[in-house]
C-alpha cells in the first residue's frame, strides 16, 4: 500500500504539471493561424523526437565506453539495463504522442494549432521527469510518465472531438 500513495502523490503531480504546461503554452504561445499546418506538424515532430534521440544517444555512449560491449558483448549491468528501459519505454511513449499528435495537425482549426506544440513541449518534460525520476529510484519515474501518456490521452480526445465533428 506505501508504494502505491507514492504512486498517486506522483500522478497528482504530473497532473498539476501538465495543467501548469498547457495553461502557460496556452497563453503564452502566440496562435499560429498565419502558420502553414504542415509546418507547425514538422516543427511539433522535431521537438518530439527530441527525447528519443538523446536516449539512443545515452545508450550508445554507455555501450561504446565499455570495452565488452563494445564488442557485442552483452552485460547485466544495472546501468545498461536502466539505459535499455529508459529506451524501450520512450520509443513506446513516442508513438502514442505521435499518433495524436498527428491526427491534431490535420483536424484542428487554425487558432487551436498551438496545441500541438503544447503537447510536444509536455511530452519533452514529461520523458525529462521520467529520466530524472527512473534514475534515482525507479519507483520515482510515475510524474514524469503520467505527463508525457495524459499529453497524447488528452490529445487523443481533443482529435476525436474535432475529427468526429467533421464526419458527422
Amino acid at each position: 500500500m506505501q508504494h502505491q500513495k507514492e504512486v498517486q502523490k506522483q500522478i497528482v503531480m504530473g497532473l498539476i504539471v501538465l495543467a501548469t504546461i498547457g495553461l502557460l503554452g496556452w497563453f503564452l504561445l502566440p496562435t499560429l493561424e498565419e502558420v502553414h499546418r504542415s509546418i507547425v506538424l514538422a516543427g511539433s515532430l522535431l521537438i518530439l523526437a527530441i527525447p528519443l534521440f538523446l536516449s539512443i544517444a545515452i545508450l550508445v555512449i554507455g555501450r561504446y565506453s565499455n570495452e565488452h560491449l563494445i564488442t557485442g558483448y552483452t552485460s547485466s549491468s544495472d546501468q545498461l539495463a536502466f539505459k535499455k528501459a529508459h529506451l524501450q519505454n520512450t520509443l513506446e511513449q513516442t508513438a502514442v504522442n505521435l499518433l495524436p499528435l498527428l491526427a491534431l495537425s490535420i483536424a484542428l482549426p487554425a487558432a487551436y494549432l498551438k496545441l500541438c506544440i503544447i503537447q510536444s513541449f509536455a511530452f519533452i518534460v514529461g520523458r525529462l521527469l521520467f529520466f530524472i525520476g527512473y534514475n534515482k529510484d525507479p519507483m520515482a519515474r510515475f510524474t514524469g510518465f503520467i505527463v508525457g501518456w495524459y499529453a497524447a490521452a488528452v490529445s487523443f480526445v481533443v482529435a476525436s472531438y474535432f475529427v468526429m465533428g467533421k464526419i458527422i
